[in-house]
């Protein structure tokens, strides 16, 4: 289960436990990874989808069996932790990887964005109505997800959490494109 902390006046989820989520995703079809299943989730938001939620969970848990149950209460979770990291007055977004081991963190990566091109392929984006620099950046998340993963080391962690700001930050400026398109 998911803690909360406060944050001012405002109640914010902490991190999910990473090793419960997973688990929970073994019920999954799809059997996405949880960068996967998260980053699917942020393109469905940035992709201004107006049934998000419900939408990402019928795609990795659409069944009706007690395993898959507990896995949509997961996502659940999960879903609220990543708005109020994306919408929320906390600064900064971060891609959710595993801890540590710098080899795995990139592969959790590479998966984070294909998720998040497939959540915006599924949450029907349209590149070409949105700003030259919001193009820029799905061709940038594109290419990194030909990341070679299997020669990322220990000595490459400083350049691999420039890639995850960066990440970070594209992804607050493309829901931000995205939200204000919609206002108008």
């Amino acid at each position: 289960m998911i803690g909360y902390r406060i944050i001012g006046k405002t109640m914010m989820a902490s991190a999910p436990d990473f090793t419960v989520l997973a688990r929970a995703l073994v019920a999954s079809e799809l059997a996405p990874t949880l960068a996967e299943a998260q980053g699917m989730y942020c393109g469905l938001l940035c992709a201004d989808a107006p049934d998000a939620t419900p939408r990402w969970l019928a795609e990795l848990a659409p069944a009706e069996t007690a395993a898959r149950r507990k896995c949509a209460e997961e996502l659940t979770r999960l879903a609220e932790y990543t708005k109020e990291q994306l919408t929320g007055p906390v600064d900064g977004f971060a891609p959710l990887l595993p801890p540590h081991d710098t080899g795995a963190r990139a592969a959790a990566l590479v998966d984070w964005l294909r998720g998040f091109l497939y959540g915006l392929a599924l949450g029907d984006f349209a590149p070409a109505r949105h700003s030259a620099r919001a193009q820029e950046i799905l061709s940038d998340f594109i290419a990194l997800t030909h990341l070679e993963t299997a020669v990322v080391g220990a000595g490459d962690e400083r350049s691999l959490e420039e890639i995850v700001a960066f990440v970070g930050v594209a992804t607050l400026s493309l829901l931000a494109e995205t939200l204000s398109a919609s206002e108008r």
